[in-house]
Formats: structure tokens, C-alpha cells, sequence
């Protein structure tokens, strides 16, 4: 969508919230060149995970060490 300044000044909110909902940009054309109005892509919290290596491990050596310096709650 294309607007002038003036019909984006006198729509501010409801242009926003469309932005918003659609997420579509918003052009404002003034003096021939285009701003735009776009909504902020947060990245998901998957995409930050860093990968860690894994190394083996018998089931002894996992039962007999102690977490409790490794394990780090979620808050």
C-alpha cells in the first residue's frame, strides 16, 4: 500500500495496525522517494540455539556424575 504524508498523518493508527496485522510494508511516497513502514521480525527462539558437541558417554558415567553444576533452569 502507497500513501502521501498527509493521508498517513490522518491515519496514523489505523495504517500502523494495519502494518501490523498484515504484515505488509507501508509506503509513504514523498518528493518521489519512498519511505517504508515495516513490521519488526523477532527471530524464534529455535534459530538461537547454538549447537553443542556431543561426545559418548557409557551409562555408568552418565549415572554416576553429578548435574547438579550443569543443570540451569529455564526462567
Amino acid at each position: 500500500m502507497t500513501v502521501t504524508p498527509s493521508k498517513f498523518r490522518s491515519n496514523l493508527y489505523r495504517l500502523l495496525d494495519s502494518v501490523l496485522l498484515s504484515n505488509e510494508p507501508l509506503e509513504i511516497n514523498r518528493n518521489g522517494k519512498k519511505l517504508l513502514v515495516v513490521p519488526e521480525h523477532k527471530k524464534s527462539r529455535i534459530s538461537s540455539i547454538i549447537p553443542k558437541k556431543i561426545s559418548c558417554a557409557s551409562d555408568k558415567e552418565l549415572i554416576d556424575t553429578d548435574w547438579d553444576d550443569e543443570w540451569k533452569p529455564f526462567i
